[in-house]
């Protein structure tokens, strides 16, 4: 039987003094129990193979990777569905895009957000900028540079129970890469 194909974005790599190469972070991985573990750019992202759940993948691999690194890395994952889904998606109307010099992003989140949590996160969008939900996911789109939004991440990730944040295009040339498809599609 085949395993499933899961991506993995880790939180928090190579920010301030922390210092990951790819290869330490597939070995330690690796050493949770998982097969054929792949890094993608230097900043977290990864692909594994598993039979294990996607609950079991996130729990197995934050300890995991809290012991071996001495800190805790949220970590959060996707099926090859999910990915697919994502380099997919087209959220913003033209016009907003033409309105933004800043990169489409995607704010990756534990679990689908309810009513009062989006609800939230609106008062929390600056002029100028566009949060759409789509499942367990908010597509932003900056109205410039990342660095330059006057987005209050603290208080979205407080809100959110936790995020962490990839171009759109990242999530693209992933698919690209692990999916053979540049869109995403199946």
């Amino acid at each position: 039987m085949a395993s499933d194909l899961w991506f993995v974005f880790l939180r928090g790599m190579n920010l301030g003094g922390r210092r990951v190469t790819n290869d330490e972070l597939c070995t330690a991985v690796a050493a949770c129990g998982y097969e054929d573990v792949s890094a993608y750019q230097a900043s977290g992202n990864l692909v594994i193979r598993t039979d294990a759940s996607q609950t079991s993948v996130v729990t197995t691999i934050e300890d995991g990777l809290e012991a071996e690194l001495g800190y805790p890395v949220p970590t959060f994952v996707r099926s090859a569905a999910d990915l697919r889904r994502l380099a997919a998606s087209e959220p913003f109307y033209d016009s907003a895009l033409a309105a933004s010099t800043g990169k489409r992003q995607v704010i990756l989140l534990h679990d689908r957000p309810d009513d009062a949590i989006l609800a939230e996160v609106q008062s929390l969008v600056p002029d100028g900028e566009v949060v759409v939900p789509d499942e367990r996911e908010l597509h932003w789109l900056p109205a410039a540079g990342l660095s330059d939004s006057p987005m209050d991440i603290r208080r979205l990730d407080a809100v959110t129970g936790g995020t962490t944040i990839r171009t759109h295009g990242t999530l693209q040339r992933m698919a690209a890469k692990f999916l053979d498809d540049p869109k995403g599609n199946a």
